[in-house]
């Protein structure tokens, strides 16, 4: 039942059976899901390193605004805040050796991104911790268009970027 509720921005990544983390106690506060998700073909080799997404959530995400100009609003049934948090664990031995840089963009109504990418070692394994949190707004006047959609093209690129990781030679779980 859940699992039907949950829509990701990205394309390349399904969920298995997601679980609520936590209820809210008020309808201020936000509701958690935690999945587990499966995908392929996801790093990319180049050389000797793999590029992996820096965001899995919103790999493959493409706006769906595409005409030039509109005549009436745009309408979102899913408005607000956005958090995106990912954790790529990776096999032992392997070494992050270029992340993309954190970012921050305003765009028109209020709406705002911002990306970080981490690298966190404990015990011997990496993890790369990806935050993307951007604002939707519910209503987009025709005015606006243009500047949303523009806000939208350049959101996608957090989908494009890619963390450099070395593999371990020995390692037989390469991507």
């Amino acid at each position: 039942m859940v699992k039907e509720e949950i829509a990701l921005p990205g394309t390349l990544l399904q969920p298995s059976e997601p679980s609520v983390r936590n209820f809210p106690a008020k309808n201020s506060e936000p509701l958690a899901f935690e999945a587990t998700l499966a995908g392929q073909n996801l790093a990319v080799p180049v050389g000797s390193a793999w590029l992996v997404p820096a965001h899995p959530l919103f790999a493959g995400f493409a706006p769906e605004l595409t005409a030039p100009s509109r005549r009436t609003p745009v309408w979102y049934d899913e408005a607000g805040l956005f958090t995106l948090l990912s954790k790529v664990k990776l096999p032992r031995g392997s070494k992050v050796t270029q992340l993309p840089m954190p970012w921050e963009m305003d765009g028109p109504l209020g709406s705002r991104a911002k990306s970080q990418v981490e690298v966190e070692e404990k015990d011997g394994v990496v993890t790369l911790i990806s935050r993307l949190e951007y604002i939707v707004p519910p209503i987009v006047p025709v005015s606006e268009y243009a500047s949303w959609k523009a806000f939208l093209e350049r959101l996608a690129k957090a989908g494009q970027e890619r963390v450099r990781v070395a593999w371990p030679v020995e390692s037989e779980s390469q991507p």
